[in-house]
């Protein structure tokens, strides 16, 4: 963490709106379209960006589209939390391609597990 900077403890409330990266490897459609249909039963609204379908090798894109796909979440005003798709390897490349500043300044929620864990700490 920047210094100065400080932890923020938020919540998230029904419609409320839950971006979905996918920071580390590819997923199943089938098991990811069940995932949202479970938060839109939440009550939560959600937003799938374009490029998360992406597909590098086993990741779920190239190191920068999966990196920008983050940055969009988090400088958009009207996601309140992030959640990965899932887990499995790559979320550590994209450290260095993220932007801090703008992560600093839009601080939200960010879920995930496993691999998701490398953005989790530095988060």
């Amino acid at each position: 963490m920047k210094p100065g900077v400080k932890p923020v403890f938020c919540s998230l409330q029904p419609k409320d709106v839950i971006g979905v990266a996918a920071p580390s490897a590819g997923y199943d459609a089938q098991m990811f379209r069940k995932g949202v249909r479970c938060l839109e039963s939440m009550g939560f609204g959600v937003h799938v960006p374009n490029g998360i379908t992406g597909r590098y090798r086993y990741l779920a894109g190239t190191d920068r589209q999966r990196a920008d796909v983050v940055n969009s979440l988090f400088a958009d005003s009207g996601i309140k939390g992030i959640i990965a798709a899932r887990g499995g390897f790559g979320a550590m490349r994209l450290l260095p391609l993220l932007d801090w500043d703008a992560i600093s300044a839009n601080p939200k929620l960010f879920m995930g597990f496993s691999d998701s864990t490398a953005l989790i700490s530095s988060l």
